[in-house]
């Protein structure tokens, strides 16, 4: 099948190097709106390294109006509920921020709380802020992967499994481990 006739003829006629790619916030959110069960369905099993089979649901809690996409108030990250039981906020960081884990835990603690006046706390789910960077937030520790729970920190036992923060450093990608690279992380960065 023809796929250049649903292009305008402006776009058929255009050739060479993509100039953005899903770093771009725009690209990333486009991408991951369009098609939230491909795409963002994929992109969720690697991440959190479950079958994407297993996510039969996938809900975009801050969908973008297209229309106001290049306005300043517009929210670049990625909001998900999926199977109604579990929350993703993906944040892309491609600048150097010297706040960025206080930002990052920001972003955990608005996405986690999303209780009204009265509810029982059962109701909130496990969610994981996931920051797809582009450098080293600790260079000390270089690492494609990293997980981070809410520990004790004598013994190591887990608070709660509820509230975790991921960090994905696209430029440690030779760090990957056997478990990213079966989940499909290295395809994805």
């Amino acid at each position: 099948m023809n796929t250049s006739q649903n292009f305008s003829p402006i776009l058929q006629s255009l050739h060479g190097r993509i100039q953005f790619t899903l770093l771009n916030d725009i690209v990333f959110h486009i991408a991951m709106n369009r098609s939230p069960m491909v795409s963002l369905r994929g992109l969720i099993s690697s991440l959190l390294g479950i079958p994407s089979d297993d996510i039969k649901r996938v809900d975009i809690l801050n969908p973008i109006d297209y229309s106001s996409a290049a306005a300043k108030e517009t929210v670049l990250d990625v909001k998900v509920e999926f199977n109604n039981a579990e929350r993703l906020n993906i944040e892309l960081q491609t600048y150097r921020d010297e706040y960025w884990s206080e930002r990052s835990l920001l972003y955990l603690g608005r996405t986690f709380d999303k209780l009204s006046r009265g509810n029982n706390y059962s109701l909130l789910v496990p969610t994981t802020q996931v920051s797809i960077m582009t450098y080293d937030l600790f260079p000390e520790h270089p690492e494609f992967y990293a997980h981070y729970l809410m520990q004790n920190t004598k013994n190591g036992n887990v608070y709660s499994g509820k509230f975790r923060l991921n960090v994905l450093c696209l430029s440690h990608e030779n760090l990957a481990t056997k478990e990213d690279i079966e989940n499909g992380l290295v395809g994805w960065a």
